[in-house]
């Protein structure tokens, strides 16, 4: 028997509610892979209903800053905030020089999408890396220099 979480509130009751929940997810998951359409382009979140979806090839690329939380302990408010502005419009410009679409903000890090203008997953590939290579070269050589002047 599989342990329990650790806590008060959970119960029988919520186990077989998630389960029941996840055996419907599945059971729709296996019927709407055939009904997923094809796309090339970034559909507008609005146009997505909950439980829909689009199929295409793209890379996904995930930017965090390391050790964010140990660095910004030292940090004063504005110092933080500074780092904060200096980093994420950076990426988010190498990003959109790539053709890349943001899919979220996670405050010290964010996640894009690229490879939506094309189906060749070469390509696909190539880009993605040469983004996250541009990335780096960018925190390295522009944004750190300035942070640490």
């Amino acid at each position: 028997m599989a342990r329990r979480p650790l806590t008060r509130k959970w119960n029988p009751d919520v186990h077989k509610k998630v389960v029941n929940l996840l055996k419907v997810a599945k059971l729709r998951s296996r019927l709407s892979k055939a009904l997923i359409p094809n796309g090339q382009t970034m559909p507008d979140p609005s146009a997505i209903s909950i439980g829909g979806a689009k199929k295409m090839d793209a890379a996904i690329l995930f930017f965090d800053l390391e050790s964010f939380t140990t660095i910004s302990a030292d940090l004063s408010k504005e110092q933080t905030l500074a780092l904060l502005n200096f980093a994420i419009p950076s990426v988010m410009a190498v990003v959109r020089h790539w053709g890349g679409f943001f899919e979220k903000n996670t405050g010290d890090g964010v996640m894009a999408i690229l490879g939506t203008e094309t189906n060749d997953c070469s390509i696909i590939a190539q880009d993605a890396i040469e983004c996250a290579m541009a990335i780096r070269y960018v925190m390295e050589n522009e944004v750190q220099p300035m942070l640490t002047s």
